[in-house]
């Protein structure tokens, strides 16, 4: 089988620069042209030279001989196709660029009718029609085309033996997941789909990565992330209806049957697990389509600045495994040969899912974890060898009882900000240290921190060594001293170190210490880019990523494949913004000051207490 190629418009030394160049300019150039997009804006070859050698960059043109070879042999008769994969690729990326729907009949116009001749030719698509209007032409270029982008999408589509003509009934829903569930094959073949659709979608964020310029990826010696789920509406509007004892209670006639509801209120999700039941009364809350998975490139802690773009993305089914998802998106960044540094999520991950399927993984990728808690995690939660866990670290059992409930009492309203620093602060000298490094297998000796020449904790239970400095110290007082039971000490007390494995607390460990400035400065960054980004896709004047209108097409593989190029936009959209207000920066001394976001979380946690004659100070709890 012939691989298709993509010839170069013109030879440069260093194609990664002529990608850069390309983008920069390209994004000025929509934004002139989107005032007349149209059917018949003309595409010339200044208008395909971003498209192409995105498409090149990504090497998606080779994956799809790849895929095509593994699918069982079919008979091929007939002529040939007129309109090929690249052409169709074209086509959705320059309407992606333009900000326009990316409807068939829009990929029909732009290879039907706004190619010019030269453009025509270099792509090798057939002649424009001789009458614009003749509905005969019109009608052969669509079902060429339509044709032409459903038969790419089919060799990636872990769905393809659906019937996206005619709607599923209830008994037709339940036989499809029942096969989902108990039928290997099909498992496996549903497997191997999506990951050729994921393949293909974070091919093109790579090649969009590749625009940075070269200063601003050398100075990224690591890749942070920061990961979020949205919920993105597709082409069916009809949804399942509510489960009741595992079964429809109504049955609606619904097109797409591998979506489902995805609640926006993280309430709603957790009263909903696993396949979930329908909107109920309240159906501002829901919507029916994908979770749209997103990986944003961050910098790395104390890092350089770097544009906020997706560097991963996948769709998948509301309310199941997306851990999964962040852990396949996490593995394809560092396949991609990007360097882990951290990966930054809500309470939604860390703090909620399966050690098993996210934590491990996350970690066996080499990335570190900052996150938020739950409030049922704030304070001592269990501990080894004698010492305390309290929010992802292991501290000596003799810290006072004010520095171990620090964030308990914050979160209640009990703290001002400045008395919570401190406190947090005062924890460091109190936190066990690392005698060595980890070995192979995670496992690491850890010290009191009042043992040893490098103590910063005075306690009555360790003699003072000799070479220890003679600042001050932290002590521990003597009402908190740890008492023998059975006449033993914790080991952590009474020995010179105690051994800790890697899987140890393992859901509550982060890289940062939880409540720190550094802490909050890391997390508030990354989760602001995220929520950013969220909503920079969906603007209605630019990519419109949350409206269904946009993407006619049925199914999950469609709608990613769309999608798809929608983050592209995005991506070269934000690159260039990043380089744009550099340079105004640097050349004229101007800054921009973007809107601040303040959440429910920065309003509620610090807020005084009100004092109530009748009792103690009124909680204001952080998280309802």
């Amino acid at each position: 089988m012939t691989r298709p190629t993509v010839k170069p418009i013109k030879q440069s030394p260093n194609r990664r620069h002529a990608l850069t160049r390309l983008a920069t300019d390209y994004s000025v150039l929509t934004d002139e042209r989107r005032a007349g997009r149209g059917r018949w804006t003309p595409v010339g070859m200044k208008e395909i030279e971003l498209p192409l050698e995105l498409i090149r960059s990504s090497q998606v043109l080779d994956y799809l001989v790849e895929w095509r070879a593994e699918e069982p042999p079919k008979y091929r008769g007939g002529a040939k196709s007129t309109i090929t994969d690249l052409h169709v690729l074209v086509a959705a990326t320059v309407l992606a660029l333009e900000h326009s729907s990316l409807h068939l009949k829009r990929m029909r116009d732009v290879l039907a009718y706004r190619l010019d001749d030269e453009a025509r030719e270099y792509l090798g698509v057939p002649p424009q029609p001789d009458d614009k209007h003749d509905p005969v032409a019109a009608k052969n270029w669509k079902n060429n085309t339509e044709y032409a982008a459903k038969k790419l999408i089919k060799i990636m589509d872990p769905y393809a033996d659906l019937d996206r003509r005619r709607p599923t009934t209830r008994d037709q829903r339940t036989e499809f997941r029942a096969r989902l569930d108990h039928d290997p094959r099909r498992r496996n073949l549903e497997r191997r789909k999506k990951e050729h659709l994921d393949q293909f979608s974070n091919a093109f964020l790579e090649a969009t990565y590749q625009t940075m310029n070269r200063d601003t990826r050398r100075a990224l010696t690591k890749s942070g992330l920061t990961a979020d789920q949205t919920p993105m509406p597709t082409a069916g509007r009809i949804g399942r209806s509510r489960l009741v004892d595992g079964a429809e209670r109504k049955n609606p006639k619904v097109l797409e049957p591998e979506m489902n509801w995805y609640y926006k209120r993280p309430d709603d999700r957790e009263q909903r697990p696993g396949e979930g039941g329908g909107p109920g009364k309240d159906t501002s809350s829901s919507v029916w389509g994908a979770a749209a998975n997103f990986a944003i490139l961050t910098a790395e802690i104390k890092g350089v600045p770097v544009p906020p773009i997706a560097i991963g993305f996948s769709l998948s089914t509301p309310l199941v495994d997306s851990e999964g998802e962040l852990v396949k998106l996490a593995k394809s960044v560092v396949d991609r040969g990007h360097k882990p540094a951290h990966i930054t999520a809500d309470r939604e991950f860390f703090a909620g899912k399966d050690i098993e399927k996210l934590h491990k993984p996350v970690r066996e990728l080499g990335f570190d974890v900052v996150t938020d808690y739950k409030r049922d995690m704030l304070g001592v939660k269990g501990g080894h060898a004698g010492a305390v866990q309290i929010e992802g670290r292991h501290y000596c059992p003799g810290m006072g009882p004010d520095l171990m409930n620090a964030s308990v009492d914050a979160e209640s309203g009990l703290l001002d900000e400045d008395t919570y620093i401190q406190r947090i602060e005062k924890r460091r000298a109190f936190e066990l240290r690392a005698k060595e490094r980890p070995d192979e297998n995670g496992k690491q000796p850890m010290m009191c921190p009042a043992h040893g020449p490098q103590a910063r904790v005075v306690c009555p239970l360790r003699e003072r060594h000799p070479k220890s400095s003679s600042k001050p110290k932290a002590k521990v007082l003597p009402a908190n001293v740890p008492v023998a039971i059975d006449g033993q000490l914790p080991a952590v007390c009474s020995q010179t170190s105690v051994t800790f494995t890697g899987d140890e607390g393992l859901k509550h460990k982060q890289v940062l210490r939880y409540g720190s400035e550094e802490w909050a400065e890391t997390y508030n960054r990354d989760r602001n880019l995220s929520e950013g980004f969220n909503s920079y896709i969906k603007d209605p004047s630019h990519e419109a990523f949350e409206a269904r209108g946009g993407r006619r097409m049925r199914g999950l593989a469609a709608q990613q494949f769309l999608a798809t190029f929608l983050v592209v936009s995005a991506n070269l959209r934000a690159i260039y913004t990043f380089v744009h207000d550099r340079y105004l920066a640097e050349a004229y001394g101007v800054t921009k000051n973007r809107a601040v976001h303040i959440s429910d979380y920065a309003r509620n946690w610090f807020t005084k207490p009100a004092t109530d004659a009748a009792g103690p100070p009124a909680q204001h709890p952080l998280r309802t």
